[in-house]
């Protein structure tokens, strides 16, 4: 398992590598906030969409959140849990009136890299990361993807919080957020 290193608090010390983003079937929500609102919106959207997807009688996979642009006062974001349906033909129903959509994320080719610790600290994985990525003659990308291994509900310890972290890259400066100015 990868550990954080003195160095890099709160970074992987297991190196980056090419990875698809996780995909398939998810419930979700979007916003669009502070990034100090960010807690509070994990807090209240992940009970509501494991609740959804209990009555819908689907399995629940792993929690992940989507950052589609971040900047010191705004972000767009997307919190979701994958899920498996009841059986092939039963479909997990939205709920306009909660924010609640279905969505189905494609294979998308990213950089990847674990972060072990506190998700304060998710920022000095995605700088490593888009350092990683600049190293291999590529541009960081704009989407930021955070799939987690650890329920905070269940796992007091910040410092055990296990996330994997991906973010895309494009092979021109067109496409790029060019600079990584992240968190």
């Amino acid at each position: 398992m990868a550990r954080e290193t003195a160095e890099t608090p709160g970074v992987a010390s297991e190196s980056p590598e090419f990875a698809d983003l996780p995909n398939g079937m998810a419930v979700a929500r979007r916003a669009v906030l502070h990034p100090s609102g960010i807690a509070q919106q994990c807090g209240v959207t992940y009970p509501m969409l494991g609740s959804h997807l209990k009555k819908s009688g689907a399995e629940p996979g792993r929690l992940y959140s989507i950052y589609f642009f971040f900047t010191p006062l705004l972000t767009r974001m997307e919190n979701g849990i994958f899920y498996t349906p009841s059986s092939p033909d039963k479909t997990v129903p939205t709920d306009p009136a909660n924010g609640i959509i279905v969505v189905n994320h494609p294979e998308v080719k990213a950089a990847a890299m674990w972060h072990i610790g506190p998700y304060q600290k998710l920022g000095d994985t995605y700088k490593a990361l888009c350092a990683w990525i600049r190293a291999q003659g590529k541009y960081p990308g704009s989407l930021m993807f955070e799939e987690y291994y650890t329920n905070p509900m269940e796992e007091k310890d910040p410092a055990k919080y296990k996330t994997r972290v991906y973010m895309s890259f494009s092979d021109s400066f067109l496409g790029s957020m060019g600079e990584c100015s992240i968190m």
